[in-house]
């Protein structure tokens, strides 16, 4: 008896020296004057966050929500910002209920480009697939792509009267939620979308006639929560999807928000623990979903319903969108395998973007990446060879960088651009229309 007391002593203080996960610590941001709107999303870009509002419009942060500024410039009034994209981390494209518009100078001008899309946007949904621009309407999906934005519809094999909720890309493959006909991923070669729910009504599948609220991807490992409050993941491309949602409160409602972090998933939702109050809630799962556990420290419990929308990570910290509390942030050190991505993002290689937009008329932004500090030379040639500008000549860090070109005194044409960075050289192609 004596020998058994003193082992279960030494486990108990072999267990109390462990390594434990403490509780993550969110702080609130500044304001979104003139009211805290509702943030239905958020993005990262370049030394920016941005984030997307019902009825605001577009805010933008300089100091990681710390203070806010509008970004709406020339964008509609009263805009019902529903989701972001981002391309190259230069450019952000936002889907509104009046349309899609696209800003490469933070928000000081947007491009509208709805030029052939429908005017159902109420709750549309964008993603960046390849070099190419996915929309989610109230009427099927539509794609264009960054060089012409010309849109044309894909709906072949989707259920056009089903509205898209959102889009991820797994494993390579792009995949669209949809709100009552479930997920569907799309075959690039045929231009085609196939249902991936498996057989309604068995263990490997979503339910009936599913209602997806959010879909994200960590790249092999996909989730998608639904109006059914559970959440489902599959690792197979939909093929067979599970339950996931070991872990959730019994007074979790509904999960509005997946985000993929690292390896590591965040849900985002509300809890009601006590009559009158609905509290904004985190979950996080570092084991695709297999078990889930809370991280909501520091919110203010809510007198009135209050959700975490949305959420976007930098390298310094994740940030969550909420209804009636605006922005908060969690240190991404509590999120080990977000770090591990964040080291993954930085640039590998010397690579040359295609510049955006292209075409143009005026004005358009070169971006490039080096993989360590060289003397720079950016210059622009005609269709003959002659230079005709020269935007850069020093030395330059490790990094992204990007260039503002203003060719407004060029002739309609065809004209390259080159960078050299040492031994390094790469020529991109654009084109001037007036």
């Amino acid at each position: 008896m004596k020998q058994s007391v003193i082992t279960c002593i030494i486990l108990i203080s072999i267990f109390a020296l462990l390594p434990r996960r403490a509780s993550a610590q969110w702080t609130q941001g500044g304001a979104l004057s003139p009211s805290n709107y509702t943030v239905s999303c958020l993005a990262s870009v370049g030394a920016n966050i941005f984030a997307g509002t019902y009825g605001g419009g577009v805010y933008i942060s300089g100091d990681n929500s710390g203070t806010w500024t509008s970004a709406n410039a020339n964008l509609p009034s009263g805009l019902n910002v529903n989701a972001f994209a981002e391309y190259e981390n230069l450019v952000l494209v936002a889907a509104t209920n009046k349309g899609i518009y696209a800003t490469s100078n933070n928000g000081a001008l947007w491009l509208s480009l709805n030029t052939g899309l429908p005017s159902d946007m109420n709750d549309s949904a964008v993603i960046i697939f390849g070099n190419d621009i996915y929309v989610g309407t109230d009427s099927g999906v539509y794609t264009a792509s960054f060089t012409n934005y010309t849109w044309y519809a894909v709906n072949t094999g989707f259920p056009v009267k089903d509205r898209v909720t959102a889009f991820a890309v797994n494993n390579g493959n792009l995949f669209a939620a949809t709100w009552g006909a479930g997920v569907y991923m799309f075959n690039t070669g045929t231009t085609s979308w196939t249902a991936v729910n498996s057989t309604s009504g068995q263990k490997d599948s979503l339910p009936g006639t599913p209602h997806i609220l959010s879909l994200t991807s960590n790249g092999k490992e996909m989730l998608a929560s639904t109006s059914d409050l559970y959440v489902y993941s599959t690792s197979n491309n939909g093929a067979m999807w599970m339950k996931a949602d070991t872990g959730f409160s019994i007074y979790t409602g509904a999960l509005p928000t997946l985000f993929a972090i690292g390896s590591d998933f965040l849900a985002g939702g509300n809890a009601n623990e006590s009559p009158g109050t609905e509290n904004p809630t985190i979950y996080l799962t570092t084991n695709n979903g297999s078990a889930w556990t809370t991280d909501t420290v520091g919110f203010t419990e809510g007198t009135t319903a209050s959700f975490v929308y949305s959420f976007c990570a930098n390298s310094q910290y994740v940030f969550a969108g909420t209804y009636g509390q605006g922005v908060w942030r969690l240190p991404i050190s509590d999120i080990p395998s977000a770090v591990n991505e964040q080291a993954a993002r930085q640039p590998a290689e010397f690579t040359l973007a295609q510049n955006y937009p292209n075409p143009f008329s005026a004005t358009t932004l070169i971006a490039y990446n080096l993989q360590e500090p060289e003397v720079v030379s950016l210059t622009i040639y005609n269709a003959l060879g002659e230079q005709v500008a020269s935007l850069v000549n020093a030395e330059q860090g490790t990094g992204a960088h990007s260039v503002d070109f203003n060719g407004a005194n060029l002739h309609n044409g065809v004209y390259y651009y080159r960078l050299t960075a040492g031994m390094n050289s790469q020529t991109g192609m654009m084109n001037v229309v007036r």
